[in-house]
């Protein structure tokens, strides 16, 4: 009876051990997964909560006239209107770093050392850019003001 156990006992952990291998083992007729491609995220709406506003969403910086009916881009990069030492929300601009009404556009914003401003008089179809301090520290607190 104690061989028969031993026996038993012998197949069970050889059977363990061919498992393991055989699992860990590429199957010939596996299929061959593709590289993981990551899909584009598809663009989302644009919304506008009053008349003149922003958005900053899908990365682009844009601006309505007509809460939000049509959009126009904004020439600078999202992140240059977060440059220095800001670590709050990147889903709305800065307080008071900013201007928008129907005479003017501005918008206050820190690159490589520098404090610039983009501005518009005509509703966003010039740009100009001004450069409001040259080798500045990072910025914490940015406010515009005309």
């Amino acid at each position: 009876m104690k061989n028969v156990v031993f026996s038993i006992a012998a197949l069970i952990i050889i059977g363990l051990i061919a498992g393991l291998f055989f699992y860990h083992m590429p199957s010939k007729h596996a299929e061959v997964q593709e590289p993981n491609v990551q899909e584009t995220p598809a663009k989302q709406p644009l919304y506008a909560n009053e008349k003149i506003d922003y958005s900053l969403q899908n990365d682009e910086v844009k601006i309505t006239f007509d809460k939000g009916e049509n959009w126009l881009p904004i020439p600078i990069e999202k992140d240059a209107l977060f440059n220095g030492e800001y670590n709050g929300s990147k889903e709305e601009l800065i307080e008071n770093s900013y201007i928008l009404t129907k005479k003017r556009i501005a918008f206050l914003y820190y690159e490589q050392d520098n404090i610039k401003m983009l501005s518009s008089i005509d509703q966003g179809e010039s740009w100009q850019e001004t450069l409001i301090s040259e080798h500045y520290p990072p910025i914490r607190f940015r406010k515009t003001l005309f």
